[in-house]
């Protein structure tokens, strides 16, 4: 599917759309659970809207979601489906974050590592460099 950009009117993907649908805060609604207003991520059976955060948790605690981890073999809920079978949050991260095919050279530090972020100039950060960063954006 293609959606149209209605500033440019140039084609964009599904991916690209549900990013600026997210940043349009003229599109966002007051949470029923928590009351914030935000990005309208799914609504109930009454039609009242669920912020991202609210559905996250409400998966994760819904059992019909928890299946056994093929890595852990515990019984909770699904973060992703693969050929291997279903993986939860904790191993899906773990395996990520030691993948080094996915590893990045961080800007500040000049370490190849998991990257967790970017900075105001869109330079690739790890993980120690973000938190860095965020506590001299807050300080300044």
């Amino acid at each position: 599917m293609v959606y149209r950009n209605k500033k440019s009117g140039k084609k964009i993907c599904p991916a690209c759309n549900k990013k600026i649908k997210y940043k349009n805060k003229s599109l966002h609604e007051k949470c029923y659970r928590c009351g914030k207003k935000a990005h309208v991520q799914k609504r109930n059976k009454k039609g009242e809207a669920i912020c991202v955060s609210c559905y996250s948790i409400i998966f994760r605690k819904n059992p019909q979601n928890h299946f056994r981890c093929t890595i852990c073999k515990k019984i909770k809920a699904v973060h992703k489906r693969c050929i291997d079978g279903r993986i939860c949050h904790s191993c899906y991260a773990k395996g990520y974050r030691n993948d080094t095919s996915k590893h990045k050279v961080c800007s500040s530090c000049n370490r190849k590592k998991h990257i967790q972020g970017y900075d105001k100039k869109r330079r690739p950060l790890c993980n120690k460099c973000l938190k860095r960063e965020k506590k001299q954006t807050l300080a300044v």
